[in-house]
């Protein structure tokens, strides 16, 4: 099957920017010159009010956009959920992207969302089924589809036998020639993964073997080092040696697209235009770039990954790294070349338990002022340790997570026996949370022991009255009673009608 790419205009050739919520006013505002397309992040976007996205409309106004997910876990067993197509099937309808991209990964481990990037084994039977997704994606929304590389810290290796499989670079053509699908180039996740794997000759093979008439797009971000391991954190300016490469690349292939990608330590606007700025002056500066060299071939034999019992399948990686995630890491270690399995196995469960206490904090921020950042982080250990997330949607983690405040987990610290209040002040968080994110919300009908809605008002920035309630380490035990709320969604604002009862 093949698909014609809708092909961005002329003058819009060059500099994008992965959107993120905080740059949309200033977007709107100053309307960059060096900025000439956005990258939506989809997942973003799911089951949100309209406020949310009224912004959007107007960015489309002035800007294309391409459509950027990271849950359509392609090289899952199990099927990519309905719901889950049919939410970026109305996105597509509302913005009209020039097309849509997602990794070459699974992120479902069974029922459990990682909201991270898996690497996968590329053998013939993976890109066969891979092949077949891609193909159903595309006849499904008509729009081509872009398949991103992603950045990865172990390798799989088995040394018992002589099978061999894909580098990664053949993998992703023979994709494109059985799709008509593009590729959507991560320069620094190709980095960062031959920094790992100490083979940096790696990126030279691959620019040199990868069918660069299916780029469509690049991606440009930033990584860092920790305890010798480089991790694409998307939270640093661009290193000099990505600056290098795409500059060859751009110069042999371009002008190619490049997009922005800036997630984490956010910085203000001023930095994220000078970003965009040498991105823009290396695609259209073309004579100041130097050719892409064409370096010593790599010896592919050392890039060869031997089967391991059969040919493997992701039903196998799957399993394994279930186990990994649930405290059994044996059949994934056997799969790593790594000496220390564990170090490399650790940062998938930082990351994957990074996002989920990331969404915590925004969920239950009024608790960190009254348990303190150190008891706080202890809470979010404990609950994230049992509790994975079991759906794309990240906005509504958490649910439980009241229960850590149970008696039987106030072991956790001797100072949350003091607060009986916090489990149903933890409730309530939750409760608004989902009442100002989720568009199948509108309002909470809520009764509780505590007053718990004066609490969380006190734990407010812009709270001033501090004679109110007493300190919170009291127990509000002179308070108890029955006090019910409704909360409800009026616009962008979440509004807290507190229901008088009559004795």
């Amino acid at each position: 099957m093949t698909l014609t790419s809708e092909v961005f205009k002329t003058e819009i050739l060059k500099t994008g920017l992965g959107l993120r919520a905080p740059y949309i006013q200033d977007l709107l505002k100053t309307k960059p010159k060096n900025i000439h397309w956005l990258e939506l992040l989809a997942d973003q976007y799911y089951q949100v009010p309209e406020f949310v996205l009224q912004p959007l409309d107007l960015l489309r106004e002035s800007y294309s956009c391409v459509l950027h997910s990271v849950n359509l876990s392609l090289a899952s067993v199990s099927s990519i959920p309905n719901k889950y197509l049919k939410f970026l099937e109305n996105l597509m309808s509302r913005y009209e992207p020039a097309w849509f991209s997602d990794h070459l990964c699974f992120s479902r481990v069974g029922k459990i969302y990682t909201h991270d990037l898996l690497p996968i084994i590329f053998s013939q039977k993976n890109l066969d089924h891979i092949a077949r997704r891609i193909d159903q994606l595309q006849i499904r929304f008509k729009k081509i589809f872009l398949i991103e590389n992603i950045s990865s810290y172990i390798f799989y290796f088995n040394s018992d036998s002589n099978f061999n499989y894909f580098l990664e670079a053949d993998f992703l053509n023979q994709l494109v020639k059985k799709t008509g699908c593009g590729l959507l180039l991560d320069l620094n996740n190709l980095i960062v993964s031959s920094e790992n794997h100490e083979k940096f000759g790696v990126v030279n093979h691959f620019l040199d073997q990868i069918d660069f008439k299916a780029v469509k797009q690049i991606h440009l971000a930033g990584a860092e080092q920790h305890e010798g391991i480089w991790i694409d954190t998307h939270s640093r300016k661009i290193a000099d040696t990505t600056w290098d490469y795409f500059k060859k690349i751009q110069e042999a292939h371009g002008p190619i697209p490049t997009c922005l990608e800036w997630d984490n330590d956010l910085p203000g606007f001023n930095q994220i235009l000078e970003e965009t700025e040498k991105i823009e002056i290396i695609i259209s500066n073309k004579t100041a770039c130097s050719a892409l060299k064409k370096e010593e071939k790599v010896d592919v034999e050392n890039f060869k990954i031997s089967e391991i019992k059969d040919e493997l399948i992701d039903f196998d990686l799957e399993s394994a790294w279930l186990g990994a995630l649930t405290g059994q890491p044996e059949d994934l270690y056997q799969m790593m070349s790594a000496q220390q399995p564990e170090k490399y196995l650790k940062i998938y469960q930082n990351s994957i338990a990074g996002t989920l206490k990331k969404i915590l904090r925004k969920t239950f921020k009024p608790l960190i002022k009254i348990l303190g950042e150190e008891l706080f982080e202890d809470c979010l250990d404990s609950y994230t340790k049992i509790n994975f997330s079991h759906d794309f949607n990240l906005n509504s983690y958490g649910k439980d997570f009241s229960k850590i405040f149970k008696i039987k987990f106030l072991k956790l610290n001797k100072e949350l026996e003091t607060r009986p209040y916090l489990k149903e002040l933890a409730e309530y968080c939750y409760a608004w949370r989902q009442v100002y994110c989720q568009i199948a919300v509108p309002g909470m009908y809520l009764s509780f022991q505590y007053p718990v809605y004066e609490i969380w008002e006190q734990c407010q920035p812009e709270y001033k009255n501090t004679e109110v309630l007493p300190n919170f380490t009291e127990d509000f035990t002179e308070m108890l009673g029955r006090h019910d709320y409704l909360l409800y969604r009026e616009e962008n604002k979440v509004k807290i009608l507190k229901i008088i009862n009559e004795k």
